[in-house]
């Protein structure tokens, strides 16, 4: 029991069982205003370099232009669709990045598993560890370079990390004092740049207490800074004035989109494999970064939290059948010789899980909790058996060696029954079978030794009790 609980500890911690991966989703933003021919062009040059070792790639070039896509694509973007062979989805990857790093240093690119339906039903669109960064005194993102200071410092402990992507977008500034002292109305200088931006406001879409405002635009109409020069204004003393005396501009770099969740705006970094190191690794950061606030998330936080409260439910439920069992059997310690059973075959199954390659998940602890009701209910037959040949005057011998023969059937048939159900899984295969591994894993193991434990050790556990009570 004791290596059982040390290769407890050794065991990741995952949401669902790995399945193989038969397809990556490599998600693409060229970090540069190009059109989609271009696009076109980078992807056929990047799939030159992968048709060899791949079996196909299928892509997604520019934006989408379906009414029931929820996906939100620029035309610098491409999402890349690659079928690989077994098992080389880690060689795959690092020849992506190599490609990158070699040719297109300014590319934004995030390597993903194709999603399969169990991914659609938990909805595991988060990485598996991410870093919430915000402005500590205003809690609204960061610059861009504050970003990549950021992501150079976690480069330099070997981590890497995707950001969001971002784009150079035209800043106009207005000198709200300067049109002031020339009478002109604000309200005139910004419809006058959405006239010229091909912006007209309609009307509000209003919903409860929300509004969504609609704008009619022009994707043809392109502005540059002759345009604006030769633009002008009318005051509020009907005197013609250029609008460029009122505005200034410049080409800035930002993040397509805005994340925020209730503390604020915040840019997130992802990081697509969990190291033990990240904790001490963020405390440094922050630390080293003392104006931003920084917080943790991601799916092996969550996994954590999900794993420590099926533990303590399990313990719950142990808890409640030790009463119920001391209620039945009028006493208080039976019920520990019941239980015994049940940590010993719980950390004999979990070591098998260990050697076996695979993590403590929802299924495995499915596996786990319907091995222990297994167990528990072998050893409440051996001992209710027990103490009924005692009690019926039987000697303690007559009493174990009865009790063997008639529960020996009933304790073998009722584990053989489930260990045959599950052994046709290890030779078939499929994304279902996959799944499902992990549980039969910890049944099989869990219920041999239960079994074990309950035609053994609970007689002889029973033979110390009735010795020390007599």
């Amino acid at each position: 029991m004791i290596i059982g609980v040390y290769y407890i500890g050794k065991l990741p911690i995952q949401s669902f069982p790995k399945t193989t991966v038969e397809t990556l989703d490599v998600q693409i933003d060229w970090g540069s205003q190009i059109g989609v021919s271009e696009n076109e062009e980078r992807i056929m040059q990047l799939y030159s370099v992968l048709k060899k070792d791949v079996i196909n790639c299928s892509a997604h070039v520019g934006e989408y232009q379906y009414l029931l896509s929820d996906q939100d694509q620029h035309v610098n973007e491409c999402l890349l669709k690659v079928n690989i062979k077994e098992n080389k989805d880690i060689e795959i990857s690092q020849i992506i990045r190599d490609y990158f790093e070699k040719n297109h240093q300014d590319v934004t690119y995030i390597i993903s598993p194709s999603k399969t339906i169990f991914d659609y039903i938990i909805n595991t669109d988060v990485y598996p560890f991410s870093l919430y960064i915000s402005e500590r005194s205003r809690l609204e993102s960061p610059n861009t370079s504050i970003i990549s200071k950021v992501r150079e410092a976690l480069d330099t402990y070997d981590i890497k990390t995707a950001a969001p992507s971002t784009q150079s977008y035209l800043a106009l500034k207005i000198d709200w004092e300067k049109a002031g002292i020339y009478h002109v109305n604000p309200e005139q200088i910004i419809q006058t740049l959405q006239s010229l931006f091909g912006n007209y406001y309609v009307t509000d879409l209003r919903s409860s207490e929300q509004y969504v405002p609609v704008y009619l635009s022009s994707k043809d109409k392109q502005v540059n800074k002759e345009i604006i020069n030769s633009t002008t204004i009318t005051n509020g003393l009907n005197q013609t004035l250029p609008l460029s005396e009122f505005i200034s501009w410049s080409i800035e770099d930002n993040y397509k989109t805005i994340t925020a969740d209730r503390v604020g705006e915040m840019v997130e970094l992802g990081i697509g494999q969990y190291d033990q190191r990240l904790t001490e690794i963020t405390d440094n950061l922050r630390r080293q970064f003392n104006t931003l606030e920084i917080r943790t998330g991601g799916q092996h936080l969550e996994n954590v939290k999900m794993i420590a409260e099926l533990k303590f439910i399990f313990m719950i439920a142990i808890c409640l059948l030790y009463l119920i069992l001391a209620s039945q059997f009028e006493s208080l310690v039976l019920p520990f010789i019941v239980l015994i059973s049940v940590p010993v075959s719980a950390a004999g199954g979990l070591t098998v899980l260990y050697f076996a390659g695979h993590s403590v998940n929802i299924l495995s602890m499915t596996g786990l909790i319907i091995m222990s009701g297994i167990v528990i209910n072998d050893s409440i037959l051996k001992v209710d058996m027990l103490k009924m040949g005692i009690k019926n005057g039987l000697s303690l011998q007559e009493a174990t060696v009865a009790a063997g023969e008639k529960r020996f059937s009933a304790i073998i048939m009722t584990s053989m029954t489930t260990i045959l159900e599950f052994v046709p899984m290890f030779f078939s295969s499929g994304l279902g079978v996959e799944i499902q591994v992990p549980m039969g894993i910890v049944l099989i193991s869990g219920i041999i030794i239960g079994t074990f434990l309950s035609l053994s050790l609970i007689p002889v556990l029973f033979s110390y009790y009735y010795y020390f009570t007599k």
